[in-house]
């Protein structure tokens, strides 16, 4: 078994660790002569010139009352704001123009996203309704880098430039908010991604594997080789094929549990420390980072950190239109009346529960 010292690989300041890969670098400067380079539209409406901008609002069709709708148009100037400071940060990081940054932050997009199908049956994070900005970091800091890694892989391009490979990917936050859903998606974009130009076209795919261990069982030497022999079978595609891999780790709140599986822990941080390296991302989510320990906070460890807030009442609009599109039925529905019924009795609906209301 590939052990090591957990205490060994502690991060020293925990704080300042998870600080800074959760958060991501502050702009200070003046981004008027950067926006007119990149005539951006007008952020009054979600329509950037760029497919995947556009569907990350694609269900938001619902005329609301002024104080979403103000909601709303707040969520698509952040989104916006966000691709620019994104460009911003992409052209000090190469050297280049804000043009060229564009056409390359484009290409990123291109090679992580689905385009919206519009049908309410849609695939990989399209299947998430709302969370406009986590998805665009998911697809920006997960799924394209590593599709662009292994199209270098396969044809010699150079579609990674600027672009890093993700050794641990954590979504975080309250029960409720989604999070095994939205993994559940994320693995599903990657498998439908690598079929876009995997083995039916010469070239290796990109595998997921999943780890699902009774962890609640403790430090079983079934539990311990599940993890082992996950990332060993990995590690072996990287090597016989050149190919990357993604993990995902299921329950990982309970298997992180260092009081009752410190071997578990340790046989995790021992195969997950730079397993990028080796052609592997690790995706796993948790409740609260304050429940566990400084190691797993480290950067070869753990280094895209995606936080998943409460949904806003613009996104259960959207998932509402989402499942009316589903059944294919014009949506008479109020969705001011139900929006203001959930808020004023204090209830969360939640997309599986709209999808029963909509049959």
């Amino acid at each position: 078994m590939r052990t090591t010292s957990i205490q060994n690989n502690a991060c020293t300041d925990r704080t300042v660790s998870f600080k800074s890969n959760q958060n991501k670098m502050q702009i200070n400067t003046n981004h008027t002569l950067l926006n007119s380079k990149l005539n951006r539209s007008s952020m009054a409406s979600p329509s950037f010139g760029w497919f995947i901008i556009d569907d990350l609002f694609y269900y938001f069709n619902r005329k609301l009352n002024t104080s979403r709708e103000r909601e709303k148009s707040k969520q698509i100037q952040e989104t916006n704001k966000k691709v620019v400071d994104d460009i911003y940060l992409l052209s000090q990081k190469l050297n280049i123009s804000p043009a060229a940054a564009k056409e390359k932050y484009k290409k990123y997009m291109e090679l992580g996203s689905i385009p919206a199908k519009g049908n309410g049956y849609e695939w990989g994070l399209n299947r998430v309704i709302g969370y406009s900005k986590e998805k665009l970091d998911l697809i920006k800091d997960v799924v394209a880098p590593i599709v662009a890694k292994q199209k270098d892989l396969d044809r010699g391009t150079n579609y990674s430039e600027g672009l890093t490979v993700p050794n641990g990917v954590l979504l975080y936050g309250p029960r409720g908010r989604g999070k095994s859903y939205m993994t559940e998606c994320l693995k599903e974009h990657i498998d439908r991604k690598s079929y876009e130009f995997g083995d039916h076209y010469g070239f290796p795919e990109i595998k997921t594997f999943e780890i699902d261990g009774n962890w609640a069982n403790g430090d079983t030497d079934e539990n311990v080789k599940r993890i082992e022999n996950t990332f060993e079978e990995a590690r072996k595609y990287n090597r016989d094929r050149k190919a990357q891999s993604v993990i995902f780790i299921n329950n990982l709140n309970t298997l992180l549990d260092e009081d009752n599986n410190p071997a578990l822990c340790a046989t995790f941080l021992a195969n997950a420390a730079n397993c990028s390296r080796e052609g592997i991302t690790w995706v796993g989510n948790i409740t609260s980072p304050k429940d566990h320990s400084d190691w797993f906070f480290n950067p070869m460890v753990t280094n895209v950190f995606v936080p998943i807030r409460e949904i806003s009442e613009p996104e259960v609009s959207a998932v509402m239109s989402y499942f009316w599109a589903q059944r294919d039925r014009k949506d008479d529905s109020d969705h001011n009346r139900i929006l203001s019924y959930l808020k004023n009795t204090h209830t969360s609906i939640y997309p599986p529960e709209f999808q029963k209301i909509s049959k």
